[in-house]
């Protein structure tokens, strides 16, 4: 089983890093009695939680469809009283999210090189993955990538690696657009709106969220690398011959056991 941006990736981001609000039973906009169609009052609608509709009190299993981008519900028959739906919503679609996790695989994988890719359910790479029926993470080999004694998908740290990357590039391109449209005016004798510390307040959640993408790269690191190749290594310091003859006592107390000898016995 591999990991696809597309459906636990969009779920892990939005129980992560978006921002989700939740009604409870709230009532869907249509009219009773004739009408199939229903809307709900806010929208996109998250697809996880997975929303409840409810129609006369009870839970609809079937008999409806729903668009979660636009929060339309379609019933197979008219509802004879007012149906109500429990669910989540945000600012973002599933589409955008799923654009989101593609930079942040990016990102991840610029920040530390594996050669690994997103593939389609056939196996051919993904170039648009909001186009694609599937976003799949494997290595160069075509596979779920290992990573110590587990997968990518079964990975924790590996996913949690992902989504501080998502955090990173969703603050990014957030702040991206702050620097070109957020400052201050003031209408013609009216009220002044000053926006001019939303980029600053953004850069420094983009740091934070930054020393969280290397926090969680070095976790991550510390279960890929079983052997801790990526602590590096070190070089000895060079010595001269005099030094080893006539002063390095260490190895030879060392290599003889003198640790029972003592001075004047």
């Amino acid at each position: 089983m591999t990991y696809d941006l597309k459906t636990r990736g969009v779920k892990d981001f939005r129980l992560t890093v978006d921002r989700l609000a939740k009604q409870v039973r709230d009532p869907l906009e249509g009219v009773v009695g004739a009408n199939t169609v229903f809307r709900a009052r806010f929208y996109p609608v998250s697809s996880t939680p997975v929303p409840v509709v409810y129609t006369s009190g009870s839970v609809a299993a079937t008999e409806y469809e729903l668009d979660y981008e636009t929060g339309s519900v379609v019933f197979n028959s008219a509802p004879a009283v007012q149906p109500t739906m429990t669910f989540s919503w945000s600012n973002m679609t599933d589409d955008r999210v799923v654009d989101i996790l593609a930079a942040a695989f990016a990102e991840m994988e610029g920040r530390w090189p594996r050669r690994w890719k997103l593939v389609d359910s056939t196996g051919a790479e993904v170039l648009y993955p909001s186009e694609s029926d599937e976003a799949n993470v494997v290595n160069a080999a075509g596979i779920d990538p290992p990573c110590g004694s587990d997968t990518f998908s079964t990975s924790v740290a590996e996913r949690n690696l992902l989504m501080a990357c998502a955090r990173y590039t969703h603050l990014a391109s957030k702040l991206d657009e702050a620097a070109e449209r957020h400052f201050m005016f003031r209408e013609d004798r009216g009220v002044t709106v000053d926006k001019t510390r939303v980029p600053a307040n953004l850069d420094l959640a983009l740091k934070r969220a930054d020393s969280d993408v290397k926090q969680a790269l070095r976790s991550a690191q510390v279960k890929y690398y079983t052997d801790g190749r990526h602590l590096g290594t070190a070089l000895k310091q060079p010595g001269t011959i005099d030094y080893f003859s006539d002063y390095e006592w260490q190895t030879d107390a060392r290599d003889d056991d003198n640790r029972t000898t003592y001075a004047g016995s």
